[in-house]
């Protein structure tokens, strides 16, 4: 999958599809109604961005911003509010697990 890859993307790849991961994880725990629950990974997903900052490129810092922000406006909304976003090819930043 990611075999082939030049020296360092195979590593973006990998972060872009392990926060893609928690933020779907997230977003259907909001949908469930378990917004606790939901808040856990919100706030792993905040000590991601926390921790990697300034060792991610200004695209991968936005990339973190906007999940943060989405999730955290979906869990506000409750489970009526947590539905597209997930799926928005949008939000992902070019080569960054969108594909």
């Amino acid at each position: 999958m990611t075999d082939g890859l030049p020296p360092g993307e195979k590593e973006r790849v990998s972060f872009a599809a392990v926060v893609l991961l928690l933020r779907q994880m997230a977003h259907q725990l909001i949908q469930d109604g378990r917004p606790q629950e939901a808040r856990g990974l919100i706030d792993g997903i905040d000590a991601i961005r926390a921790k990697t900052r300034g060792n991610v490129t200004d695209e991968e810092a936005r990339f973190l911003d906007d999940i943060v922000y989405d999730l955290q406006m979906s869990s506000v909304r409750g489970p009526a509010g947590a539905g597209g976003a997930a799926e928005d090819p949008e939000s992902t930043p070019e080569g960054e697990g969108g594909g």
